[in-house]
């Protein structure tokens, strides 16, 4: 069996020739949690400001964003031995979403 080794890219994330399936009626030698996928660079952010217009009414402004600096997440490390894309990185985390909000309180 080859040595197992960390390839690090989209199209190949580890050495699949490093895996084979067991004989009839064996388990694997294998551990588990052997294979570890990319990991997050997650910044989450909310921006919140308050404005009294009166006394008993204000007004409130929101900003929030998800993964504020657009960082792609890479995520799904096919593991499924035999499978088209074993090895493979198959999808990515949701990209910078914005949401902003203005609520008048009362």
């Amino acid at each position: 069996m080859p040595r197992f080794t960390v390839d690090k890219q989209l199209a190949r994330w580890f050495s699949t020739g490093s895996f084979a399936n067991p004989a009839l009626g064996r388990f694997g030698s294998a551990g588990r949690d052997l294979i570890r996928g990319p990991g997050t660079n997650n910044w989450d952010v909310s921006f919140i400001k308050r404005t009294h217009l009166t006394e008993r009414v204000s007004m409130q402004f929101r900003a929030e964003f998800f993964n504020l600096f657009n960082h792609t997440q890479f995520s799904g490390v096919n593991t499924s031995l035999g499978a088209a894309a074993f090895g493979q990185i198959t999808s990515a985390r949701d990209p910078r979403i914005t949401q902003l909000a203005l609520r008048l309180l009362f």
